[in-house]
């Protein structure tokens, strides 16, 4: 019988305070032998007691432990071949083919400056085309962190559907010339917002198994010799302030799995062999844990880029490869290097769950990708002057004027940043497909030629064609050429 003791609680009998002694100990027994099953199949996930053939594909140890494990394994031409793009045919911007006798899977890289361009694969349904994103530059006219999450959701949810395990891209740059051909695919010229939005974008592409290279570090802005001799000069206040603050950011808060090399050099050394950049500012200022890769061409040197901190030559094969095999077996090259580089890029691929993740592909959801373009897009756009609340227009508008040799065609980025959109629509279109729900009258009429080769030579527009009267008829000019400085004879 319980009784009430002298704090005032009921008191069990001794009897039946042993019981409950003795469910807490068998408690406590069955606790211990759980904790001991759980132990064993960490240890030997295939079966207890028995340690798997390749025990770096146990997804229950940590990516070092793995990356440790795998790395005994290789042999030295193998670590080199992870090194090593195999371009070509490849089915991919960039990529690396797997090693099946490690269980190494394959590295496929998507362009993705905004969207995925069309490099080699094929979707159900959409076949080689992709939701065609906003520019970087749009991105960045929205000051929107959260829009640029929802786009990189978007972009990187066609990244795997394409079967890619990393994306390369955004970009990080500073626009700092207004002829940059890059500025497009770039955010701004303003190291914050660069931040803001930049951090925002890896961190939803890495939500994904899909690897982040962020691009192109760093002080990269011209394309003038951008192969070669470019040579950005810069001192120590403004590489940090300006250049790094949006990659210091970026690997603090995002950890981006990768990161580009960029063509040019800083301060006379080329970014890709520079040790300031990649080891003193990167490695060790910024603490990044990923890997290092070439952009296209980028790299220019075997020793002092792998001493410099390159981990992988992308889109050439020509100073890792063989050559680095000849310069380790030399002993240029000491082999401590490229077990560091291969140990960044496998510990990466496990830390991301690219061995773990089957890259089926499958078809795009193109509406709802499209919504978040025009989401982006309708965000991006600044009006800067609306002298008499001009706009937007009322219904009480009878007839609209567009003129403009491009306003039947629609704009896109080129180079790595193309995409063959899904689904686009011109300003033209645009408009009367709007205007048409009210009854509007829209006239197109050119008053220029479309944008071409001759807009790119300096000085002013040239003189639209259809001014121009020929004899013979037709508009524009007609050219004759002929072998003599006095025009005689017959013509060339």
């Amino acid at each position: 019988m319980a009784h009430v003791n002298g704090r005032g609680r009921l008191a069990r009998p001794a009897e039946d305070r042993g019981r409950r002694t003795g469910h807490r100990v068998r408690h406590s027994t069955v606790v211990v032998a759980v904790l001991l099953v759980l132990a064993a199949f960490v240890s030997h996930p295939v079966a207890a007691g028995a340690q798997p053939a390749q025990p770096w594909l146990n997804r229950w140890l940590n990516p070092d432990r793995r990356a440790d494990l795998l790395l005994r394994e290789m042999t030295l031409e193998e670590k080199v071949e992870l090194m090593t793009g195999d371009q070509g045919e490849a089915p991919a911007a960039y990529f690396n083919a797997g090693i099946p006798r490690l269980g190494i899977p394959e590295l496929r890289m998507a362009d993705a400056g905004a969207g995925i361009a069309p490099r080699g694969w094929t979707l159900p349904g959409t076949g080689n085309r992709a939701t065609a994103m906003p520019a970087g530059i749009a991105l960045g006219a929205t000051f929107d962190p959260t829009l640029a999450h929802d786009l990189a959701t978007a972009v990187t949810e066609e990244a795997l559907a394409t079967r890619h395990a990393v994306l390369l891209g955004p970009n990080a740059d500073i626009v700092r010339l207004p002829w940059w051909g890059r500025a497009g695919e770039t955010h701004s010229e303003d190291p914050l917002l660069t931040s803001q939005l930049v951090t925002s974008y890896v961190r939803a592409v890495q939500a994904q198994p899909v690897i982040d290279d962020l691009k192109h570090y760093n002080v990269y802005n011209q394309e003038t010799n951008r192969g070669d001799a470019q040579n950005s000069i810069i001192d120590e206040r403004t590489l940090q302030e300006i250049y790094t603050r949006p990659w210091a950011d970026v690997v603090e808060r995002a950890d981006p799995g990768s990161v580009m090399c960029s063509f040019n050099k800083v301060n006379g050394t080329f970014v890709c062999e520079n040790p300031l950049l990649l080891d003193q500012i990167l490695r060790e200022q910024l603490r990044f844990k990923g890997f290092v890769i070439t952009d296209f061409g980028a790299i220019h040197s075997t020793a002092p880029s792998i001493r410099a901190g390159t981990d992988m030559e992308t889109g050439t094969k020509v100073l890792y490869d063989g050559a680095l095999l000849a310069a380790v077996q030399s002993g240029q090259v000491p082999i401590e290097l490229v077990d560091r580089s291969v140990h960044r890029i496998l510990r990466t691929m496990f830390a991301f769950r690219v061995f773990d993740t089957t890259y089926s592909g499958g078809p795009i959801p193109v509406a709802q990708h499209g919504s978040v373009a025009q989401r982006v897009e309708e965000q991006a756009i600044t009006l800067l002057k609306n002298d008499a609340a001009q706009l937007p227009l009322t219904s009480a508008t009878r007839s609209i004027a567009v003129i403009g040799g491009d306003a039947n065609i629609t704009a896109a980025l080129g180079g790595a940043s193309y995409v063959l959109p899904v689904h686009s629509v011109s300003p033209l279109q645009g408009i009367q497909d709007r205007a048409a729900a009210d009854g509007i009258d829209v006239r197109w009429a050119p008053g220029a030629d479309p944008v071409n080769a001759a807009s790119m030579l300096p000085g002013p527009p040239a003189v639209p064609s259809s001014v121009l009267a020929p004899p013979g008829g037709g508009t524009g000019l007609r050219a004759e050429y002929f072998a003599n400085p006095d025009l005689a004879g017959s013509r060339c």
